[in-house]
């Protein structure tokens, strides 16, 4: 870090270094000059951008691959908070997997002494790395990648992205598809959409295999719009108090009708208060009610579309 950030200053940018060997009194200079104006650049491990809200980041640039999905998004989501365009780039290599892997295989879970947790920790960790290394890899839209991953859908196609913007007979990115791209774009979006209002048509007509799920009539009756509402929030609630982020909505109504998939039991979320409490709320009902709380303020969306919770507090 100290390194690059001399070459920086070498060329004309104004620019400072932070790790965690810098003296706290620095520390705070170089963070509260970042705020300010001056510097302009940060050269920075992971530690500094924790609690520091700077609305105007235009560029986040990382030299290698987050261990994470979870972390890239915490990272890439400093630019651009003040909502004006803003870029993110990930500069990586195969060895930078290959280090993580090594790291991750002798250090995840070596605290644990029960030997079958520690191989789950370790399992889960390799998971992620891997669904980091995917996205690297991938030639598909890689706002719709962040966002599936997250559990929510997205357009085949952003236009924003490095992947969406690539023109193959100039090397470059930032192009604006043409006319001719736009339309293909368009009438795959058209079909699929006209596919899915198809499969929803025929389940509407399906009878439900199970009744304490079913969308009309049965016990969903009695379950009060208020003990869904407060069902909602407070898991959207648990969900960031304990990840950190926020998650999209189809993940957390897989979490509040009860899903135990690897995802919810490694991440410790099938302990939360409220995993399972809509388990007898169809899936399209439990939406529907995110959505108007949504609307009312009472919850909120982050970058991706996760759901956080109300950024206000609710009036009495």
């Amino acid at each position: 870090m100290r390194q690059l950030a001399i070459e920086l200053k070498r060329r004309g940018v104004d620019a400072e270094a932070f790790y965690s060997t810098v003296p706290e009194a620095d520390k705070k200079r170089i963070q509260d000059g970042f705020l300010n104006g001056s510097p302009r650049v940060i050269c920075a491990t992971t530690a500094f951008g924790m609690g520091v809200d700077k609305p105007d980041v235009r560029w986040v640039i990382n030299d290698g691959p987050c261990e994470s999905i979870e972390c890239f998004y915490q990272e890439a989501g400093r630019a651009g908070r003040d909502g004006k365009p803003a870029r993110s780039i990930l500069i990586w290599c195969d060895g930078d997997f290959k280090s993580w892997r090594d790291r991750i295989r002798q250090n995840a879970g070596s605290a644990m002494t029960d030997t079958e947790r520690q191989d789950k920790v370790c399992k889960a960790a390799l998971e992620r790395l891997n669904a980091m290394s995917d996205y690297c890899e991938s030639e598909d839209c890689l706002r719709r990648m962040i966002l599936r991953y997250f559990g929510d859908s997205a357009a085949e196609h952003c236009d924003y992205c490095a992947n969406c913007t690539y023109d193959p007979e100039t090397g470059d990115v930032d192009q604006e598809p043409s006319r001719e791209e736009k339309a293909r774009r368009k009438a795959e979006r058209q079909a699929r959409r006209s596919e899915r209002n198809a499969r929803k048509a025929e389940r509407a007509t399906q009878v439900d295999e199970h009744p304490h799920e079913t969308t009309r009539g049965g016990p969903i009756t009695t379950v009060s719009i208020s003990d869904v509402d407060q069902a909602i929030i407070g898991y959207v609630s648990g969900v960031n108090r304990l990840l950190g982020h926020g998650l999209g909505a189809t993940k957390i109504v897989q979490g509040l009708r009860g899903s135990r998939g690897v995802f919810y039991v490694e991440q410790g979320l099938d302990r939360l208060d409220g995993h399972g409490s809509l388990r007898g709320v169809s899936e399209a009902l439990v939406k529907q009610h995110i959505d108007q709380l949504a609307r009312k303020g009472k919850l909120s969306y982050g970058d991706f579309r996760t759901l956080l919770p109300a950024t206000e507090p609710e009036d009495e």
